[in-house]
């Protein structure tokens, strides 16, 4: 992919040479450390508030409605042998009856992974009693007082892969309940029998819509009486749309799987297989979109123009809005507090009132902003918002003082999205920053990495303590050899090296404002330390195709999914004379690349969730 310099275009700028600081760094509110940058140009955070503000061409854009419909946004995953996955046959193959051989789960432990939410959750204390507990026959382990129903059912599902323990839910002497870990003389469990008895995973096809993966998945698990962390799966998919990915489930039955076609709404499985080793996250090469944009205002020329631009130029591999959340207060900010060890102010960018919210929220916000009190908050502060509730629960638990305390409690997950959050905050900065000052072609300082095989699964190469990531600084001699395509820029992170150009510049600069150095990330709290890794700047769709379709009718699929596919629905058709236009996209991308941001290319329009809001409203 070449890209012309005079392409290379600033949001809103004619000028695609000198720097814009505005673009480089966003314009904020002046306010406390605790806040500062938090806080959008509204209610929401802006595109520009994150750094996405340079586009690759030149060229008109179009409007259009995105996801009018879960079914105008198709996901298919693409494996790591390049096949796209579809649910096809939803039927037991047809030697299903052979059982798997099964392991004693009264010897199994909980993982690594498992012991560290174990750990987050109840204490290291508490993780010691509960081996001690497996070992051997013992009196009951009861369990802090826990009122909120959430909390002890992530309790009860933590310790399941014990195998000789269980937890039921008690009350103590006030009546709040509480769980009480018991031990049981488990014998192996015999689960119902898988494709054939040649591996003790069964790997299969999820085809879901309106439900994000995991709660897919813990509705199977739910639904199947065993443990969701028996499931393994390469990748999340998002809710508002219609996906399929592959899924792998230790020592369950296809049978067992299949009967739940007829039990769920909005999730179908089939195409078992029966397999020796379970997905790994990252373990797929890619996702095939197929977007329906609707709405659209523009000809077809105009249409055409701006899709080959993006077929054959690519765009900016920011990341997308939905890193940053969808509020004023983005997590890469609630991120930064955690590196900075500013625990207090982790908690209040948390808690605290922020514009833009529903008025019960803003109502409950506004108890923990007036009287720190955890309990009386938590009693205002409604049920769908878990992470606040969940932090509320810590803090009475670990008590007012221990805002750490309360903070690691949280899901370790949710403690990696924060920080990770932040990496890639400055990782957009810096690559409009190195776009915009440097131009669009490989210039001295720049890196590019020695292996081009290490990319992982998330498009990532993640650097650690065990892995040496080796990468060369290209001098004036040796950059001619290289195009942009070859770069990388660090996610920032104490193992990875930085550009020796006025791109390693800015990383120093816009970390050194928020009181961090981009060469000192380790920090005593494990998920905290960050050792960095390498994006590419341009990503490319493969096998692009598009299509003009016009319509009367916004409730008529203008594509067909799986579910169409297997129910036998006909193949949509342009409606001749259709008074409405949609353009219909198809693309493969890699992994952790932003469908949004190639639509972004394409249609020059934000895409934040209050701009598309808006834009979906009027289009309505």
């Amino acid at each position: 992919m070449e890209v012309d310099p005079a392409d290379l275009k600033r949001k809103g700028s004619d000028d695609a040479a000198g720097p814009d600081a505005k673009a480089l760094r966003p314009d904020v509110p002046d306010a406390s450390p605790a806040v500062a940058g938090a806080v959008g140009t509204g209610a929401r955070l802006t595109d520009t508030d994150v750094g996405i503000t340079m586009y690759v061409t030149e060229h008109a854009g179009f409007r259009g409605t995105i996801k009018q419909r879960f079914s105008d946004f198709l996901v298919y995953e693409v494996d790591t042998a390049g096949n796209v996955v579809h649910l096809t046959p939803t039927e037991l193959p047809s030697d299903a009856g052979a059982a798997a051989a099964q392991p004693d789960e009264g010897n199994s432990l909980p993982s690594a992974e498992q012991e560290q939410e174990l750990t987050a959750l109840l204490g290291a204390e508490m993780l010691a009693k509960l081996h001690a507990l497996n070992q051997g026959p013992g009196e009951p382990i009861r369990l802090p007082p826990q009122a909120d129903k959430e909390q002890r059912t992530r309790v009860h599902r933590a310790i399941a892969p014990f195998g000789h323990l269980n937890t039921t839910t008690e009350a103590d002497a006030t009546g709040v309940p509480l769980v009480q870990v018991n031990y049981i003389e488990k014998k192996p469990v015999r689960v119902a029998p898988t494709a054939k008895a040649s591996g003790p995973y069964c790997q299969f096809v999820l085809l879901k819509t309106n439900k994000d993966t995991i709660s897919a998945v813990s509705l199977l698990a739910r639904f199947m009486h065993i443990n969701e962390g028996r499931f393994t799966y390469s990748g999340t998919k998002d809710r508002r749309a219609i996906t399929t990915q592959l899924v792998t489930a230790q020592g369950v039955g296809a049978a067992q799987v299949a009967g739940l076609n007829k039990r769920l709404i909005g999730i179908r499985c089939g195409n078992f297989k029966p397999v020796r080793e379970p997905l790994r996250l990252g373990a797929l090469s890619g996702n095939r979109f197929v977007i329906t944009l609707r709405n659209v205002d523009a000809d077809v020329p105009t249409i055409d123009a701006a899709l080959a631009g993006l077929r054959d130029h690519g765009f900016i591999n920011y990341f997308g809005m939905q890193r940053f959340g969808t509020t004023s207060i983005g997590t890469h900010v609630v991120g930064r507090a955690l590196l900075r060890g500013a625990w207090a102010d982790a908690v209040s960018l948390i808690l605290d009132p922020r514009p833009g919210e529903d008025d019960d929220i803003t109502a409950a916000r506004r108890v923990w902003k007036e009287t720190g009190d955890a309990n009386k908050t938590m009693n205002k502060m409604p049920s769908r918002c878990r992470v606040e509730r969940q932090l509320l629960q810590n803090i009475t638990a670990t008590g007012p003082a221990d805002r750490l305390g309360a903070l690691v409690r949280l899901p370790r997950n949710l403690r990696l999205l924060y920080v990770h959050s932040y990496q890639s905050f400055i990782w957009n900065q810096v690559v409009s920053a190195r776009l915009s000052l440097l131009g669009p072609t490989a210039v001295a300082g720049d890196l590019v990495l020695c292996d081009t095989s290490a990319a992982d699964g998330e498009g990532i190469v993640s650097c650690d303590d065990d892995k040496e990531i080796r990468v060369k600084i290209l001098t004036a001699d040796d950059a001619p050899s290289y195009t942009l395509q070859d770069i990388v820029l660090p996610l920032p992170g104490y193992a990875v090296v930085y550009p020796t150009n006025i791109a390693g510049d800015r990383y120093q600069e816009l970390m050194a404002a928020d009181g961090l150095d981009p060469r000192d990330m380790r920090r005593k709290q494990r998920e905290f330390s960050l050792s960095g890794g390498y994006r590419r700047p341009f990503a490319k769709p493969k096998d692009m195709t598009w299509s003009v379709m016009q319509y009367d009718d916004f409730t008529i699929p203008l594509t067909r999914s799986d579910f169409e596919v297997l129910d036998g629905a006909p193949e949509p058709v342009s409606v001749e004379g259709g008074k409405l236009r949609a353009v219909v996209l198809s693309m493969t991308l890699d992994p952790s690349t932003y469908a949004t941001m190639a639509l972004r290319e394409a249609m020059r329009i934000p895409t934040d969730a209050g701009q598309q809001a808006a834009t979906n409203q009027e289009d309505a």
